[in-house]
């Protein structure tokens, strides 16, 4: 057996819950880490090239039962030798000591020269550590335990950033989920759907499409539908840009598209059709104040209850919907919509999990993230 750790992005409750769906069994997680145990051929690094919310993974060489410096530089120095390590690089964002200048100076004791790397916030990209043909370290510490790492598998996020920023079509003033964040909520919903491999996945507030173009690239079949037409016609053309990109092996060709309001797809899908919905939905003003919060949430409510009726008609029995809702922070209100979620619980929806808090401190709406389950009555 081996013990794994995965490095998560800037959202790492999410982003294990993620994992664990992926993987199946569940994480001993700290900080933004989480550790798995693994038989020895396990393929842990495809569970990370699948994920949104990881960075990269690497097997745990050392546990050292003592934060004492000089026993990590012991343990990757004599690593570096076993492996013929000359160009590295240390990730320790739990300790603030030069790791990188004392295992310089004990190789060159012992005849070996080497070259240090020093990578970002979250250390070297997968295109560092390639560029560089690096071997990055992580020191990761729990009270008095220290977990000694080599990674050695890293997120494309290159790829990501350009279906983010390389889309044919993008529209700021909607707000556009980011794509990390969309192949999460994809592969946990997909994972919750109850005996189904390949789940039909609607997003009925398509915006650009970013959830969907996630969908697809996994092989997923795709629904999807807004209010707008421009956004409509948009999503088209991301996923058809999507499809032709040379990092995608295969996509769905699955694809059904239609214009409708939120509250009435069921004039347009049929019965029982949809396995997962995915969605962000409209949310009000970026901006609002605090007088105007009250009507923005009443105008939420009637919505998203519409919405919630209209999706029971064409969900499966035990499908799951994962929606984010708005919270609003202003100066002196905290309104989040709770009273909305109770309501759709009454509809016949249970919730699968608590609320993963996706916020950004200094934006006045903050966004929940739910997961719910529809069974049939």
């Amino acid at each position: 057996m081996k013990h794994i750790l995965y490095l998560h992005g800037r959202y790492p409750d999410l982003a294990r819950y993620e994992l664990e769906c992926l993987l199946g069994r569940s994480a001993d997680g700290f900080s933004n880490v989480s550790l798995f145990e693994f038989e020895d051929d396990f393929p842990y690094g495809d569970a990370l090239f699948v994920s949104g919310g990881s960075i990269k993974s690497g097997e745990v060489i050392a546990e050292i039962e003592s934060d004492a410096n000089e026993n990590v530089v012991q343990a990757i120095v004599e690593r570096m030798i076993q492996e013929k390590v000359e160009t590295f690089s240390i990730y320790a964002p739990m300790s603030t000591h030069d790791f990188s200048s004392e295992i310089k100076k004990e190789m060159k004791d012992r005849g070996v020269s080497t070259r240090f790397v020093r990578g970002g916030g979250f250390g070297l990209s997968s295109a560092q550590s390639e560029h560089n043909k690096a071997t990055e370290f992580g020191v990761f510490r729990r009270a008095s335990q220290t977990y000694l790492v080599i990674f050695r598998h890293f997120q494309g996020v290159d790829w990501f950033a350009k279906k983010d920023m390389g889309k044919p079509y993008r529209d700021a003033r909607k707000g556009m989920i980011p794509p990390k964040l969309a192949r999460m909520l994809v592969n946990i919903s997909r994972a919750l759907a109850i005996g189904v491999q390949t789940p039909t996945i609607f997003d009925p507030f398509c915006g650009s499409g970013t959830i969907l173009m996630e969908a697809s690239e996994l092989g997923l079949p795709v629904v999807e539908s807004d209010l707008d037409q421009m956004s409509v016609d948009g999503t088209k053309k991301n996923l058809e840009w999507i499809a032709n990109q040379p990092e995608v092996s295969s996509v769905s060709r699955q694809i059904q598209v239609f214009l409708s309001d939120a509250t009435h797809v069921d004039q347009h899908v049929s019965v029982n059709s949809i396995d997962c919905i995915i969605t962000e939905p409209f949310m009000g003003k970026t901006q609002p104040t605090e007088l105007e919060v009250k009507n923005i949430v009443r105008g939420l409510d009637k919505l998203y209850i519409g919405a919630f009726k209209s999706w029971k008609k064409v969900l499966c029995s035990g499908a799951v919907v994962c929606m984010i809702f708005p919270s609003f922070h202003t100066r002196k209100v905290v309104k989040n919509m709770q009273t909305t979620i109770d309501k759709i619980e009454a509809l016949g929806y249970t919730r699968e999990k608590n609320a993963f808090q996706y916020q950004h401190d200094d934006r006045i709406v903050q966004r929940e993230i739910h997961f719910f389950r529809y069974v049939a009555s």
